[in-house]
């Protein structure tokens, strides 16, 4: 009879995994001030790549003293997926707008604007251990025949102490990652406002 239980209570939790619903990025707004602003336009595309994610392991107590190492994963909802990549763009849009680097920024828009920033989600990695994304990006901006380009390499638990790490959900992990390259994005934008 103890083994029956064992197995069941192993049985709900491996399915408890694939019956949890997906966590949405939540956008954080940058938190800095910018020293450039302008009067151009913007439209803003969204590209997606390879979005994947790594196992993870549990120890599950079996008996008095004794406990068994459980494998799981990858977890598709938990991975920074293309719709968490969407709202990410999306916020990014409208941080430009409300920072005055750009009068006006649309997203997706077949109109011309002065400038198009495509933000290239290459391929993000969701490892459960300690909820760490990794997300490889690349950021173009086009105007009036010229391209500046840069890839960005984010990783979420980045200078995070042993404890942020292990205190660290799925949710937190997304919006360090969006945080962290949000930082980055609007940092080159003011580099290439400046130079213009």
């Amino acid at each position: 009879m103890h083994l029956n239980h064992i197995l069941v209570a192993l049985s709900a939790f491996a399915l408890f995994g694939c019956a949890t619903p997906s966590i949405p990025y939540k956008p954080t707004p940058y938190e800095n001030a910018v020293s450039t602003t302008s009067n151009l336009t913007a439209n803003v595309v969204h590209v997606t790549g390879i979005v994947y994610g790594s196992g993870g392991m549990s120890i599950v107590p079996i008996g008095k003293g004794i406990f068994m190492p459980i494998s799981s994963g990858p977890y598709p909802h938990l991975q920074f997926n293309e719709e968490d990549q969407r709202i990410f763009v999306e916020s990014f849009r409208q941080e430009l707008e409300r920072l005055h680097l750009f009068k006006a920024a649309t997203a997706n828009s077949a109109i011309s604007q002065d400038a198009e920033i495509k933000v290239l989600f290459a391929q993000t990695f969701h490892n459960p251990n300690f909820q760490q994304y990794v997300l490889d990006v690349a950021m173009q901006i086009s105007s009036q025949g010229k391209t500046f380009a840069n890839r960005y390499r984010v990783v979420s638990n980045e200078g995070d102490s042993w404890f942020e790490k292990m205190s660290t959900n799925a949710s937190e992990g997304k919006a360090k990652a969006g945080k962290k390259l949000m930082a980055a994005l609007i940092a080159d934008v003011e580099k290439w406002l400046a130079s213009k």
